[in-house]
């Protein structure tokens, strides 16, 4: 099932990547980021908490979609927010965004039998809001001339 819901992602990828980048030019990024990370935590939610093969299909429909809205105006932000010279500095950081995940997956794992799927699934719908509103919540910080978020 797992290698089924990966292709189903990476086919999703491939041939949405470039509609969906045409649909969501010169639209609110902001809403587009939030709309995004909403279907991509939901998304994995739902492949947490449900196990037929149904569900789990469309799950992945679910969060390769947000993925697509997501990814890009991220990227796309944090673009922006670099200055030239301290671009190396500023990837390493974001490279450890990656490895912080990869602990609380860690842990979820080792929780997972005290908390169920139920608890899994809520755990990852309260991470998925908190990123949200961290990351509003950090581009506020940011003065107007670059938050355009």
């Amino acid at each position: 099932m797992l290698s089924l819901l990966t292709s189903i992602n990476t086919a999703i990828i491939v041939l949405f990547t470039a509609p969906i980048s045409r649909w969501i030019t010169n639209r609110n990024t902001k809403k587009i980021f939030v709309m995004g990370t909403t279907l991509f935590t939901l998304g994995y939610a739902l492949q947490a908490y449900v196990n037929t093969l149904p569900l789990l299909i469309l799950s992945s429909f679910i969060l390769s979609f947000g993925e697509l809205m997501y990814v890009p105006t991220r990227q796309s932000k944090l673009a922006d927010l670099m200055p030239e010279n301290k671009r190396g500095a500023y990837l390493a950081f974001n490279g450890s965004i990656f490895q912080l995940g990869k602990v609380i997956a860690a842990s979820m794992l080792i929780g997972a039998p005290f908390l169920g799927s139920f608890g899994i699934a809520t755990t990852i719908i309260f991470l998925g809001l908190g990123a949200i509103i961290l990351t509003l919540w950090a581009l506020r910080l940011i003065p107007d001339n670059q938050n355009n978020i």
